[in-house]
């Protein structure tokens, strides 16, 4: 399988989220180890975030496929963050708008 994902290496994304605790939730604990294992996020491993541009699969394993995460592995297509614009709210939708704009980019 082959999804299309930006780096996020240098994003805070991964290395800095946290999640309530289950016991205390007015707390939070790091979401991953990357926080404890690393003084900066520039150290830690790469990683990439999904961006649902385009997921392109084998036919075989459309068939018997019921989540298309639960896969062990997959291929990265690489695309900039500037390309990679989840539009979720209506936040999202100015940023990028903002980001075409500045490009020189017409927005219809």
């Amino acid at each position: 399988m082959c999804v299309p994902a930006c780096s996020v290496l240098t994003i805070v994304l991964y290395f800095n989220m946290v999640e309530p605790d289950a016991e205390t939730p007015e707390l939070v604990r790091p979401c991953t180890t990357a926080m404890a294992e690393h003084a900066r996020r520039q150290d830690a491993k790469a990683v990439y975030a999904l961006n649902g541009a385009v997921f392109v699969y084998r036919r075989s394993l459309l068939d018997g496929l019921t989540n298309q995460f639960k896969v062990d592995r997959y291929v990265v297509y690489e695309m900039s963050r500037l390309r990679s614009v989840d539009i979720d709210e209506p936040e999202d939708l100015d940023l990028a708008e903002w980001h075409l704009e500045r490009n020189g980019k017409e927005i219809n």
